[in-house]
């Protein structure tokens, strides 16, 4: 059975109203009373998979059926639509493609691969641990002798020793914690190693 698609007026029309209006015109065709105007043209046009169209807008018959588009019935031949021009598009600069990323070596340029540097990383993690602990271990003593009053030479000329071992080791640490952030980035650089080597 072959489906039939009507539009009118260029809407799509539910089955009930297009099963309604074909009956409706086959019974005219017929002699027959017609419900709606009389003067309306339908055309027709098959598609290749069979489907019917049915419309009363020449204008809406699709473009690559309007040579074999006939009225349906015995109404006059269905008018050409008026063609409008089409603007010729500018043609588009083609936009430029990103270069691919080359992928990540396997080693710098000293033979060095991820995991030496991951181990630096490690190394100077380490290290500030170390002097976390000794700064905490000298700031603890040179408290114990404040806190208990203790003012004899001996001890006093200790607890200058202890503050001045508490400064340098928080300038170490500094100098730990500056190699951390910046500085083994910039040689990781120099030596050809991806930063994120040093940064993960």
């Amino acid at each position: 059975m072959k489906r039939i698609t009507i539009q009118r007026g260029g809407l799509r029309l539910p089955w009930p109203v297009m099963a309604g209006l074909a009956t409706g015109m086959a019974f005219g065709l017929m002699g027959g009373p017609v419900i709606g105007p009389a003067t309306a043209v339908m055309y027709q046009w098959t598609t290749p998979e069979g489907v019917i169209g049915l419309t009363d807008d020449p204008g809406r018959i699709p473009e690559q059926y309007r040579a074999t588009a006939k009225p349906y019935g015995n109404a006059a031949p269905a008018p050409a639509p008026k063609q409008t021009p089409t603007p010729t598009a500018k043609p588009q600069p083609i936009p430029a493609t990103a270069a691919p990323e080359s992928p990540a070596p396997a080693v710098d340029n000293n033979g060095h691969g991820r995991d030496w540097w991951q181990a630096r990383v490690q190394e100077l993690r380490d290290q500030r641990a170390d002097l976390v602990r000794q700064q905490a271990e000298a700031e603890k003593k040179f408290n114990e002798i404040h806190y208990f009053g203790r003012e004899t030479y001996g001890e006093l000329q200790l607890a200058q020793t202890l503050r001045q071992r508490a400064d340098d080791l928080g300038k170490q640490i500094d100098a730990v914690d500056q190699q951390l952030t910046s500085g083994l980035a910039n040689e990781a650089r120099q030596a050809g190693a991806p930063v994120g080597w040093v940064r993960d």
